[in-house]
């Protein structure tokens, strides 16, 4: 098997800012691709052509250059590129390019973590440069890469199922409650420490990282109603545990909530028995359950039009954050306990099986990094489109 450095296979280009953005199809126009555009379809956007854009083929691979999602990989795009992607053109081809942008995929992580730049991470393009691609023939790599592309399928379907379940959820949530920005049922108002026991926040000092000891949970570990923290642990020392759960002593059945970065404003209801740790990027609210449950609260604050009236009140230049005092004052509509105990049922019906379906993608997920190791170890035999 051939190997080539990513430098040798192709140039790499970065993109440019360009301001004269339109939300409309027109035919003297043309995609203007952004990160969110390398996962998925769902924001295209139009822009006028201009001389000096840079443009790219369905036959470019398109990597995400600078921020958080630093890394990111897509492919099969046409368009003009943003300032935050960057472009890698083949040399020649006499390689199949969806197989060299799933490798580069598997190394999406390792480009992250050797990226420079604190606040704002930037591909290093010596360490993309220097990457290895290891090159079976040119009918190999297409058999390769049909058989990674069926294995994301059904990853991504399962991606589909889980988002289409947390849409059915919000739609029983807005038709027992309505509106909770318009608040069309009219229910009282309250602000959101006045239906609280507790508001607080994890550690401000980041404590020593372990590979054993105390569970300790950050914003990486919380999604939509749903925090995992087993699939990427994290410990810290009993002596500080000690002293960050004095400060919040988190229980079974409080919210954690997102307060700093990028995914502020998620919320769910902590599942574990266990004892364990936060950073202040995560909040604590325990609600109290004469006003509310903790199932509508986390409900209320999942939703969209709620999270976008928040994190438009957020503070800090860099990295973006709500204060707890913001927090406290977050204003709630609260109705009636025995309308909010109707949709207790449906929301730990709902939660069950939201919880089989993430089980089934990690299980997905598993299979695929699975494959892309044998893939691209040369340990992947193919035959006629089938894995043997």
């Amino acid at each position: 098997m051939r190997v080539r450095r990513v430098g040798d296979l192709f140039t790499i280009a970065k993109g440019k800012k360009y301001e004269g953005i339109q939300g409309i199809d027109a035919n003297e126009m043309v995609r203007y691709i952004q990160i969110e555009d390398l996962r998925n379809d769902k924001n295209i956007k139009w822009v006028s052509r201009i001389d000096n854009g840079v443009y790219v083929t369905s036959n470019d691979i398109l990597i995400a250059w600078d921020g958080a999602n630093a890394g990111t990989i897509g492919y099969n795009l046409t368009g003009i590129i943003g300032s935050t992607l960057a472009v890698l053109r083949p040399r020649d081809s006499n390689n199949y390019i969806p197989y060299i942008a799933m490798f580069l995929r598997s190394k999406s992580s390792f480009l992250r973590e050797n990226c420079t730049g604190a606040t704002i991470p930037h591909i290093q393009k010596k360490v993309l440069e220097d990457i290895e691609v290891p090159l079976p023939s040119f009918e190999q790599q297409k058999e390769i890469a049909y058989i990674l592309d069926k294995a994301q399928a059904l990853i991504d379907k399962r991606k589909q199922a889980i988002a289409k379940l947390d849409e059915l959820v919000q739609a029983v949530f807005l038709d027992l409650f309505g509106d909770p920005i318009k608040n069309a049922k009219s229910w009282k108002i309250s602000k959101l420490k006045e239906v609280s026991e507790l508001i607080t926040d994890g550690t401000h000092h980041s404590p020593e990282p372990m590979t054993e000891g105390i569970p300790y949970i950050t914003a990486k570990h919380v999604k939509v109603n749903n925090i995992d923290f087993y699939s990427n642990p994290t410990y810290i020392s009993e002596s500080d545990h000690t002293a960050i759960y004095k400060r919040c002593p988190v229980k079974k059945g409080d919210i954690l909530y997102i307060k700093d970065g990028a995914t502020t404003g998620i919320a769910a209801i902590n599942p574990y028995e266990f004892e364990f740790s936060m950073l202040s990027s995560l909040a604590l609210i325990r609600i109290d359950i004469k006003y509310a449950t903790p199932q509508y609260v986390v409900s209320y604050l999942n939703n969209q039009y709620v999270k976008e009236q928040i994190t438009n009140n957020m503070s800090g230049a860099a990295i973006k954050r709500l204060t707890l005092a913001k927090i406290n004052d977050i204003k709630i509509p609260i109705p009636d306990l025995e309308t909010q105990h109707k949709y207790v049922g449906v929301f730990e019906r709902y939660l069950i099986q939201k919880g089989k379906l993430i089980e089934s993608l990690q299980q997905l997920e598993s299979n695929f990094q699975a494959l892309l190791q044998k893939a691209f170890k040369g340990e992947l035999i193919v035959r006629d489109g089938v894995t043997v």
